[in-house]
């Protein structure tokens, strides 16, 4: 929308509410997003008729929604003579900033963060009739709207999902709020019962949207009571809470979410429609929740459901189930929906889905996607290009395959005798560990995942789960969860946080419940937290949100 302006006209005199109990609110890029308190002390240094100290102290907390991160100590000072406003604060080591001015009660600037940079602004309480809201606006634009209300005026910061950023402010007068936006636009507003709801427009008439802001949803903006996530046994750090899961499409009736994928900002799942019923259905949605989409519709014919899923050079992937025609098969569609194209089987025998087919037997590195078909009968790993054409075939058997992930010019996978690496080009294979000597003999490898250090893997044993980490330059292994009497299902990374989904026995069926689940992928033998109920399925994240099915909701929670 517009960049912050941290100068505007003054509205009043300034020495007489530079000091006191000032309150604020931020928004930034990233979807970050915030409050401030702050106090100016003058004490003797009042600013004197003739020639008195000009510098006043600030102390205060900054609180961001940015999870297992409490209020923010920061500290600073304002210069009267120059009405610059400076404060500092440490965030997990990382410095917090602020650079602003003070006119007439209020402080307007910039606040940098270790997670992103965006306009705060502050008024001082003396002004009368002081609110703090938070909330969100959309339309051409998806975003934080935040605002404060003080002395009959609204100033509001503002940033988008796209990077933008930027302020407002403007008169209110019986409720009703004429905004100026910096540098073109303008957005009115009404206030009531504790919210402001309205609409914005920017000099580009196509380029408008509407916006709601509460003060219940500052304090929703971070997770209450803050505790230790990952449970190191070795005195891991606190890590704080998980965030708040949202709702991205609720699609109502009876058949839940299945199979996840991220395609840039569209997220794409399948339908879970029950196993004998033979329906498949793949609907794409933004991960904010715009334009939804039917890419595959509900097939009125009898045909095998969707058992694993992966987006690829602008085509959807997905296999089937079962043994009947056509069998288990590969088949594709433009990720903006359209003709169906088979490629032909992967198996001559069943995929065995039984709610274990995923997308981590199905992995691409955007120009390859690689298949395993767990449960069939001479099966191996196969790879396929863009075009779904075949490209290659593991030059040996492997049995029991199920977690893979691609990892440089490598490809991760794990069987029933241990975790193995081969190179893309699916020539010969080399032993990582053996399931026997390091993991245990009857556990099954589920999930893999990597970063530049580490390789995170699940098993299962009957039922129980577990969560290893070994090192890429060889040693042993660590367990980062302590074993779970539950069924373990999907694996992602974010940042420093391992996700994936916990059943107990059942799963989803009579009886059975499962949850998505967080921890530290630097614990030892943790126990982790949970973000909320979840279905027994894929876990991914396009490195911001992890996005998940709940029941016929598609939902994602920030990471």
């Amino acid at each position: 929308m517009c960049s912050s302006d941290p100068s505007s006209p003054p509205d009043g005199d300034s020495g007489g509410l530079a000091d006191g109990r000032f309150r604020g609110v931020f928004a930034g890029s990233g979807d970050l997003a915030g409050t401030a308190e702050v106090t100016i002390q003058s004490g003797d240094l009042r600013p004197q008729a003739a020639g008195g100290a000009s510098q006043y102290s600030v102390t205060g907390t900054v609180t961001l929604n940015i999870p297992g991160v409490g209020p923010i100590t920061v500290d600073g000072t304002l210069d009267l003579a120059t009405s610059a406003v400076t404060l500092s604060g440490v965030v997990r080591g990382a410095p917090l900033t602020f650079t602003g001015r003070y006119e007439g009660g209020r402080i307007r600037g910039d606040l940098t963060t270790p997670a992103g940079t965006g306009p705060l602004v502050l008024t001082n309480e003396e002004l009368g009739g002081l609110r703090v809201h938070c909330g969100t606006f959309d339309g051409a634009l998806r975003g934080r709207w935040n605002l404060l209300v003080a002395g009959g005026r609204v100033n509001v910061v503002f940033a988008s999902s796209e990077g933008q950023v930027g302020t407002g402010e403007g008169p209110l007068e019986d409720r009703l709020a004429a905004i100026t936006l910096v540098p073109s636009g303008s957005a009115t507003a009404t206030e009531a019962s504790g919210q402001f709801t309205g609409s914005w427009v920017l000099a580009d008439p196509e380029r408008r949207g509407s916006f709601a802001a509460s003060e219940a949803a500052c304090a929703a903006l971070v997770p209450s009571n803050p505790g230790a996530d990952g449970g190191a046994n070795d005195g891991g750090a606190d890590a704080g809470p998980p965030g708040v899961p949202e709702v991205v499409i609720d699609r109502g009736g009876t058949v839940r979410v299945g199979h996840v994928a991220v395609s840039g900002t569209r997220i794409i799942y399948s339908l879970d429609h029950p196993y004998f019923t033979q329906k498949r259905e793949i609907a794409a949605v933004g991960g904010d929740g715009s334009a939804p989409a039917t890419l595959v519709p509900v097939n009125a014919e009898p045909e095998n459901g969707v058992a694993g899923l992966s987006v690829m050079a602008g085509k959807v992937f997905w296999t089937t189930n079962g043994t009947a025609t056509p069998g288990s098969g590969l088949f594709s569609v433009a990720v903006t929906g359209g003709a169906v194209a088979s490629h032909g089987l992967v198996s001559s025998s069943e995929l065995n889905d039984d709610y274990v087919a995923g997308i981590y037997r199905m992995v691409n590195d955007g120009s390859t996607l690689f298949i395993s078909s767990y449960g069939a009968s001479g099966t191996s790993i196969r790879s396929f290009d863009a075009s779904g054409a075949p490209a290659a075939t593991f030059d040996e058997t492997v049995v029991g395959t199920l977690g893979m992930a691609v990892d440089g010019a490598d490809l991760l996978f794990g069987e029933l005798t241990g975790l193995r690496r081969a190179p893309k080009t699916l020539a010969s294979a080399s032993t990582l560990l053996s399931a026997r000597e390091d993991y245990g003999e009857f556990d099954t490898l589920l999930n893999i995942v990597s970063d530049a250090d580490f390789v995170y893997f699940v098993t299962r044993e009957l039922n129980a789960a577990k969560l290893w980490r070994r090192p890429k330059g060889g040693g042993p292994i660590v367990a980062v969860m302590a074993p779970a009497p539950k069924q373990p299902r999907g694996l992602a990374l974010v940042d420093g946080y391992l996700y994936l989904v916990l059943a107990t026995q059942g799963g989803q069926g009579p009886g059975g419940s499962s949850e998505l689940v967080r921890i530290a992928k630097t614990a030892n033998n943790g126990t982790p937290t949970t973000v909320g109920p979840a279905n027994f399925h894929d876990v991914v994240t396009d490195g911001t949100y992890v996005y998940y099915g709940e029941g016929t909701r598609l939902r994602r929670v920030h990471k």
